[in-house]
């Protein structure tokens, strides 16, 4: 299986998906669709604890780095999709992280969100 892709244009790595599987209902959009690139940050929430985040900080403090006073550990998570306008692509990317990306219970996401170039047939 390719590291690529999960079937609905998430990406998983730093390459792309030859083709982004359009989100929503087909009939929607049409060529009125376009591209657009969600980086979406996960993170844990304040309150939890950290492990992975104390043996970074650990580490950089044993390479020197002494004033390293906390690391806090998370994803970045790269989703390329096609909507018909941003507000269409904001919900879908928004109910990613809601229902899949972030554990509601101890973590949170913010994402950041691009139109990407249309594509010369």
């Amino acid at each position: 299986m390719s590291p690529l892709a999960d079937g609905e244009g998430a990406v998983l790595s730093n390459a792309l998906p030859q083709q982004p599987t359009r989100m929503g209902n087909p009939s929607e959009g049409g060529d009125d669709s376009a591209e657009w690139m969600a980086e979406i940050r996960v993170m844990l929430k304040p309150s939890v604890n950290d492990p992975q985040g104390l043996s970074i900080r650990n580490a950089l403090r044993t390479l020197g780095f002494g004033g390293v006073a906390d690391v806090r550990a998370g994803k970045l998570i790269q989703v390329r999709l096609v909507a018909s306008d941003r507000p269409a692509a904001e919900a879908a990317v928004e109910q990613m992280g809601s229902q899949l990306l972030a554990n509601p219970v101890i973590e949170t996401f913010s994402f950041i969100l691009e139109q990407l170039p249309a594509r010369v047939p």
